[in-house]
This record gives C-alpha cells, sequence and structure tokens, in this order.
C-alpha cells in the first residue's frame, strides 16, 4: 500500500470539507463488517459452485440435487449446500470414501462407509463392500467441496476482500 500525503489549506472552508469527508468515512466504515461479510459469503459461493462443477460422482450420487446459496443470519451471513446427496459427496461413500475420507470425518457420527440411501451389505471375492444402484458401486471418495470452500476463504479469499474493502473506503478521504 503507498503512502498519501494530504496539505490541509488551515481555512475554516477547508476544515469544514474534511469534517464532511470524515463524516462519510465513519458512515462507510461503519458498513464495512456486514459489506464484508456479503462478499465473503458470495465468494465463497461461487467456488463452492465452482468445486461442485468439477465434482465427477458415480451414478448413486446426484450432483445436479445440490443447491448452493447465501443466507443473511443475525450474526453475518452463510454459505449452505442443500440437497439430498450434500453430505454422500461432501464426507464419500463406500469403500471408496473409507479409503479416501473426509478431514474432518472423525468429527461427526457417521458410520465407517456412509452409504446413504443405497445401503451395502454384499462383500465381493476382495473383501470390499459394494452395492448395486444403476449399476455396480463401491462408493464415492470424499470430495470435501465445503471443507474446501472454508480453507480457500481462510487463507486467501477473506483477506483479499478485507484488504479492498478497506482500501475502496480510505481512498474516499
Amino acid at each position: 500500500m503507498t503512502k498519501r500525503v494530504k496539505n490541509i489549506n488551515l481555512s475554516v472552508g477547508s476544515l469544514d470539507d474534511i469534517i464532511k469527508k470524515l463524516r462519510i468515512l465513519s458512515k462507510d466504515v461503519s458498513k464495512l463488517p456486514d459489506e464484508i461479510c456479503k462478499d465473503v459469503a458470495n465468494l465463497g459461493k461461487e467456488y463452492l459452485d465452482e468445486e461442485y462443477a468439477q465434482s465427477k460422482p458415480d451414478h448413486t450420487i446426484d450432483i445436479s440435487s445440490i443447491k448452493t446459496s447465501v443466507e443473511k443470519t443475525t450474526k453475518g451471513y452463510k454459505i449452505v449446500a442443500s440437497g439430498k446427496d450434500v453430505v454422500y459427496e461432501e464426507f464419500g461413500t463406500g469403500e471408496y470414501g473409507k479409503s479416501n475420507p473426509h478431514p474432518k470425518k472423525n468429527e461427526y457420527p457417521l458410520n465407517d462407509y456412509n452409504s446413504g440411501p443405497y445401503v451395502s451389505t454384499h462383500v465381493n471375492k476382495y473383501g470390499r463392500h459394494y452395492w448395486y444402484h444403476d449399476g455396480y458401486s463401491e462408493g464415492n471418495p470424499s470430495g470435501a467441496e465445503l471443507f474446501n470452500t472454508a480453507r480457500f476463504l481462510r487463507e486467501k479469499g477473506i483477506k483479499d476482500i478485507k484488504k479492498k474493502k478497506v482500501s475502496d473506503v480510505l481512498s474516499k478521504v
């Protein structure tokens, strides 16, 4: 960030102008927390949508049923992913989910296979659980789309938005 220097003429008119700009700045600064939260949530939704667009689950998960939105809360905003297969896509299912687990899976009360609506009771000749639903499946690895979105926002998104928003407000002085 470059330093800016302002020369101020110490007249009544110039001081009145400075006071007016500071009042405007005060109003803009008071709006910053909400604007930053809203922009972070919207950026997170865009990132999450891209994560889902790149997902390649098998025929047991309907990725098109997953919808994302941003909702205002009493504390700010939240990013929401909804649909019947969100949990299965996030944490994985079956053998593939078990062998490619979600980084936070152990924090939730999910079974080893998180088998979703098509619970596997079959074991193939290799000792692996499988089921048929429009074809043979051993499940899906964890997509971790929500986890990846949160990590992106923590590591980059929030910092970039805060820097830009604060810079925009200060540039008005």
